[in-house]
């Protein structure tokens, strides 16, 4: 598997795009990054997906392989699991009841899960934003001791239970997926199941490879995950059941489907009209400082999205997902209106992805800036 790299550079590797109306970007001059990427971080494949505002139609590139067994070319409309850019989906569904009045912002989930245990209230907002306080689902002993098992919702449910707040709800942030799995289980109390919300909204989204993820089902055109080990080799990831990440992680698609993304988002009031961060109850902003990588930027988790303030008034807004053999990077520029996907099937460069789309916004400016 160490080899794996010069498999891909002797493969005649797959560069197309659904047509652009102008010459720049185009497949030749973002594949150059593209290989680039995949070389640095030892991915067997990638899809990117771009949309500008002065583009008749998106932009698709694939590079690299969708397995490495067989040296399988990646294909344009390769499926991968997006992890967690599942909570985009799942906050969008939240909105769209608060819309009919089945829930609000500041709904109490106490009388929905009486076997959670809680002293005191927390809101659906404070799920939305990780501020809750509650304990880090994938992090609880009963989890962390058989993350294969097909978990089922009153299992994990009993697992939260009783367990110690990390902090005052509303006080803090922290990236927490116990609170998106508590909203699926919530919106299935109070609307449908994701499955039956996505066969409802399949069409309004025109998203058609949207699908709820499962630990048995062979799903046609999905990319094999991989991973890689702490020397630097490729090998096959460990194996987490989907039914952990419901909510939270559970959704998988292709690259050009997630373009849609801004549309929506600007439609249930997730991408906000300014590029302001959170206010904890104290007022402060709930900004986290990431330093790493060689990249700097204030991050700010919203409702389902990130706000990144990379500084000197650049914003962006996006949402990363990494999940057992996959990593996924959406990243929206609300100042030119442009949109990069990028999925890719090696669950330990997802940083690195999120450089990589940066670069690729850089592009439509004629920008020759590497985000590192």
């Amino acid at each position: 598997m160490r080899h794996v790299w010069c498999i891909c550079c002797a493969l005649l590797l797959c560069v197309a795009s659904v047509s652009c109306a102008t010459a720049n970007p185009s497949a030749e001059t973002i594949a150059p990054l593209l290989d680039d990427f995949l070389q640095r971080t030892h991915t067997p494949g990638v899809v990117a997906a771009l949309s500008f505002p002065d583009m008749e139609r998106p932009l698709v590139v694939a590079r690299g392989l969708a397995g490495v067994e067989n040296t399988v070319p990646l294909r344009l409309d390769a499926v991968f699991r997006y992890g967690s850019i599942t909570k985009v989906f799942t906050a969008m569904h939240v909105k769209q009841c608060m819309e009919t009045g089945k829930l609000s912002p500041e709904t109490d989930i106490r009388p929905f899960f009486p076997e959670l245990k809680l002293a005191g209230p927390i809101t659906v907002f404070q799920l939305m934003t990780h501020t809750s306080g509650l304990p880090e689902l994938l992090e609880l002993p009963e989890v962390v001791a058989n993350p294969a098992k097909a978990w089922t919702p009153a299992e994990l449910l009993a697992a939260i239970g009783g367990k110690a707040l990390l902090f005052e709800p509303g006080t803090q942030q922290k990236y927490n997926n116990t609170g998106y799995f508590l909203l699926e289980q919530l919106l299935e109390k109070v609307d449908v199941p994701a499955k039956a919300w996505l066969e409802r909204q399949r069409e309004e989204l025109g998203m058609p490879s949207l699908r709820v993820e499962d630990d048995s089902s062979i799903v046609p055109l999905r990319a094999t995950g991989y991973s890689l080990t702490k020397e630097g080799f490729l090998c096959l990831p460990m194996f987490s059941s989907t039914t952990l990440a419901s909510g939270s992680g559970d959704l998988g698609g292709n690259a050009l489907d997630l373009l849609r993304l801004p549309q929506f988002l600007k439609r249930y009031g997730l991408l906000p009209e300014k590029a302001e961060p959170l206010r904890l109850k104290d007022g402060t902003p709930a900004v986290t400082r990431v330093e790493y990588g060689g990249l700097s930027y204030n991050l700010d988790m919203l409702e389902g999205i990130n706000l990144y303030d990379m500084g000197n008034g650049r914003f962006f807004f996006g949402k990363d997902g990494m999940i057992p053999g996959y990593a996924s990077q959406f990243v929206y520029d609300p100042e030119t209106g442009a949109a990069a996907v990028l999925l890719l099937n090696q669950e330990n460069a997802c940083f690195e992805a999120f450089k990589l789309a940066l670069a690729l916004l850089d592009v439509e400016r004629g920008v020759q800036r590497r985000w590192n």
